[in-house]
């Protein structure tokens, strides 16, 4: 039997992510050089799809996906129920990845005429993507215990906050083809901020709701 603290993963997986977006900051907007820094740059911008926090991201969401498909073998929601929240997870982890929502830019701002206006055009059809989903789980999610609903619906909060509201806030701030003001780059650390936040409520949540239903444990998550 594999027997694994909650608490003591999630303050590590904290500390962690903690650690990597202040390396980020220092890094991004540090006013001297020195041999190598170009390259860490690239390591842990948050920007870059190919750096560390986007692979930190989307393994958390990725691990989340994996919780959710582990509970749909242990407590039967009303449909859609955990397995499709699972494979919702997992499509965001993929995504942060590969960036298949950045695509929807150019052809918003051209159909829209948003030039100027909205850079990251893309946050308009995640919105429209996060409220059928919210709508889709809206029975299952009413199924689940208060705590929990509470716990998961935070952790949506401070996703949306991030990806959307953030998002939207460094469209105004972007600078095409050149290099970045103070302000976006501290916008962008807030926005991986609060969707590592709202990925770590949401690893709390569903391992929280694991550790309540695994009997007899094969699983044990303490605290």
């Amino acid at each position: 039997m594999l027997s694994l603290s909650l608490g003591r993963v999630l303050r590590a997986l904290s500390v962690t992510v903690a650690l990597v977006l202040v390396v980020h900051v220092f890094l991004q907007l540090l006013r001297f050089d020195f041999v190598g820094k170009d390259v860490l740059r690239l390591v842990f911008d948050v920007d870059d799809e190919s750096s560390l926090p986007t692979f930190l991201a989307a393994a958390l969401l990725t691990a989340c996906g994996a919780l959710a498909w582990w509970l749909s073998r242990l407590e039967r929601l009303p449909r859609p129920g955990w397995l499709v929240l699972a494979l919702v997870f997992v499509l965001a982890g993929v995504d942060e990845v590969a960036a298949i929502h950045e695509e929807l830019n150019e052809p918003l701002r051209d159909a829209l005429d948003l030039e100027g206006r909205l850079r990251f055009a893309w946050v308009l059809v995640g919105g429209v993507v996060a409220a059928v989903v919210a709508g889709l789980f809206l029975r299952p999610f009413l199924a689940l215990p208060g705590a929990l609903r509470a716990r998961l619906a935070l952790g949506a909060a401070l996703f949306l906050l991030g990806a959307l509201g953030m998002e939207t806030v460094g469209s105004r701030l972007y600078v095409p083809g050149g290099p970045q003001t103070s302000p976006y780059l501290l916008v962008a650390a807030a926005e991986e901020a609060l969707e590592f936040a709202g990925a770590l409520v949401w690893l709390g949540a569903l391992g929280g709701r694991l550790r309540d239903l695994a009997s007899p444990p094969t699983l044990t998550l303490e605290g």
